[in-house]
């Protein structure tokens, strides 16, 4: 019955895209806006007897967490990639993409509408041999915004502005064999990086990782492949 309440999400999308096709790269940019309209987004540790929207009340013994339209918000940003052809079998690919998010209607005006990071970098280099190949991948999210959650303690109060930033290398080791076999070891979280770091609250009751995702620690993955 609450989500009658909800207003449809409406949005305006706005993109300009430049590729640059050379002999020994291939170049991508893009700039992108979108403007929406009545955005759902989450409102959480809202105290215990609050009225809520629809006539509901928190009655939870800590806080409370619902859902609530952004009048007007935004979201615009960059991105670039490229991939150079191979060179001696070498080969390397990178892309990075900055996001911004502002709500620019309500409560909330001038706070993200959401979790995702303003920094995102990607660099793969790659070698291939014959039927042999590897790559070396890496991974990062710099500057992402924390949204309160509800779960267990809110994000903004007990981990900052922003969640901690990250790095991940994975590899990986392919060899195709009789035309349509291909044999793959992967290595992910190379360094084996612990991405579990708990901030307490001071009633020692509430928690939240300052890593905005829980990723596992090093691991090994083969797989088989066949190509009909």
């Amino acid at each position: 019955m609450a989500l009658k309440i909800y207003k449809q999400k409406k949005s305006w999308n706005y993109e300009l895209s430049t590729i640059i096709d050379t002999e020994p790269a291939y170049i991508t940019l893009t700039g992108f806006y979108t403007d929406f309209r009545d955005q759902i987004q989450t409102i959480s540790s809202v105290p215990q007897h609050t009225i809520l929207p629809g006539g509901f009340v928190c009655a939870s013994s800590i806080s409370c967490t619902y859902f609530n339209n952004v009048d007007q918000s935004l979201v615009a940003g960059v991105e670039f990639s490229l991939q150079t052809k191979p060179f001696y079998g070498v080969s390397f690919d990178a892309s990075y993409a900055f996001t911004y998010t502002e709500q620019l209607t309500g409560s909330q005006k001038g706070q993200p509408v959401n979790s995702i990071p303003q920094h995102k970098l990607m660099t793969k280099i790659t070698y291939k041999y014959q039927n042999f190949s590897t790559y070396l991948r890496m991974q990062g999210n710099f500057k992402t915004p924390t949204i309160a959650t509800g779960r267990g303690g809110d994000p903004t109060i007990l981990v900052g502005q922003y969640y901690k930033d990250y790095i991940l290398l994975d590899m990986a080791f392919n060899y195709t064999f009789f035309k349509y076999y291909t044999l793959t070891l992967s290595l992910n979280n190379l360094l084996n990086t612990n991405f579990i770091d708990y901030a307490i609250g001071n009633n020692r009751q509430t928690y939240v990782n300052r890593y905005q995702r829980f990723l596992p620690g090093r691991n090994y993955w083969l797989s088989f492949k066949i190509n009909f």
